[in-house]
């Protein structure tokens, strides 16, 4: 899980970056703003993919723990939200783009230096 972890977190960071708030009102604001961060954080890990189950794990670890509102709802929300709104699909195309090159084979360490 470690691995799910720390795409979690970049994505985390990524998508808090692009609506210009803190992971901690992102989390626990009932804001419209963090409510639609929370979902495509949870859409872009959905499609990474990874698990409704590990992603609602993650969320409560930053301290999300609506039980009433389910992981599949908002991703099935955000997909409804992206074909409505072409901002929403450039943001997301954007991080996306940042993460394969972040995770992808592009990277070079210090080892291979």
């Amino acid at each position: 899980m470690l691995v799910k972890r720390e795409v979690f977190d970049y994505y985390l960071r990524l998508v808090a970056y692009e609506y210009d708030m803190y992971v901690d009102h992102m989390m626990r604001s009932t804001d419209d703003d963090a409510a639609e961060a929370r979902r495509m954080l949870s859409y872009l890990c959905f499609k990474r993919p990874m698990s409704l189950k590990i992603i609602e794990q993650l969320l409560s670890d930053y301290g999300y723990t609506k039980a009433d509102v389910t992981v599949w709802y908002m991703v099935e929300r955000f997909k409804t939200d992206l074909k409505h709104d072409k901002d929403l699909e450039q943001v997301v195309k954007r991080i996306e783009q940042f993460g394969n090159v972040f995770y992808g084979k592009y990277i070079i360490s210090e080892v291979d230096e």
